[in-house]
């Protein structure tokens, strides 16, 4: 499984994960770029799924049901608006302007019928603290009623860090197995980003920088990122697994951290 991918700018996917192409059981996700009058169709077979609205109006119809989405001019200029969709749902999207979205899916059973949700409606929370501040907007708590899906927004300013301490749900350690991916955007559109991915008990230790439209994805291991100086950096999550349990663990090394924002800073200057 490739871990960083880069957005395919020749196509209107401009990323699609399935089971096919990564193993995974629990979780599959895309993002569609279309122009003005362009129109997206499919079928969420027996998967629940949350369309996420990046940047751009639309309309969408879902077995002749038609909503507006009104949007945003991107996605660090306000909260997104989102549409649930339950198993067996057709629908078709068309593009009122130059619209990006995200599909993220979970395999479901139909408890929950289709809604659209507007930015007010989702749960937001300030995390962290010092240079670990993000903001978190919930997109699968109440009211967003969803069987397995986990979907969130996160914000880290600039020279932040998220993600920390770090943390891990793949089953170990008592943790809930959780697929997941991560789909970045920055501001300024040049800027960057650096994750990491590693483990204690595999081998497993990459790190990426992270650009504008990359995908990570993460099947295992402890996962903290941070945002380079004079970049404001968005990223976007898909969580699914056999359960809708949400456990992590974090890193023992690391796990003092949540108590001490400040991490024991050096103070500067240092004095002869």
């Amino acid at each position: 499984m490739k871990l960083h991918q880069k957005a395919n700018q020749n196509s209107s996917i401009l990323h699609e994960i399935t089971p096919e192409n990564t193993g995974w059981q629990h979780l599959s996700f895309k993002v569609l770029k279309l122009g003005t009058g362009e129109s997206y169709s499919g079928n969420s077979k027996n998967c629940e799924e949350l369309i996420v609205f990046l940047s751009g109006g639309a309309r969408a119809v879902v077995e002749n049901q038609g909503f507006e989405i009104a949007g945003r001019d991107n996605v660090f200029a306000g909260l997104p608006t989102a549409l649930y969709l339950p198993p067996n749902s057709s629908y078709t999207i068309t593009a009122s302007s130059p619209l990006e979205f995200s599909i993220g899916g979970a395999p479901a059973t139909g408890l929950y019928p289709v809604r659209l949700y507007q930015p007010f409606e989702f749960q937001t929370e300030m995390r962290g603290g010092a240079n670990v501040t993000r903001q978190i907007v919930h997109l699968s708590l109440e009211p967003v009623k969803t069987e397995k899906l986990f979907v969130f927004e996160v914000y880290s300013p600039s020279g932040n860090w998220s993600g920390f301490p770090p943390h891990r749900h793949d089953g170990r350690e008592g943790s809930s197995y959780l697929e997941e991916t991560y789909y970045f955007k920055v501001s300024p559109k040049n800027g960057f980003g650096v994750f990491r991915i590693y483990t204690k008990d595999t081998d497993l230790d990459e790190i990426m920088v992270t650009k504008d439209s990359d995908l990570v994805l993460v099947p295992e291991g402890y996962h903290p990122g941070s945002t380079a100086p004079g970049t404001n950096l968005y990223f976007l999550n898909y969580l699914a697994g056999p359960t809708k349990d949400y456990i992590v663990k974090n890193d023992p090394d690391y796990d003092w951290v949540k108590d001490n924002w400040t991490g024991n800073a050096l103070e500067l200057p240092l004095k002869p």
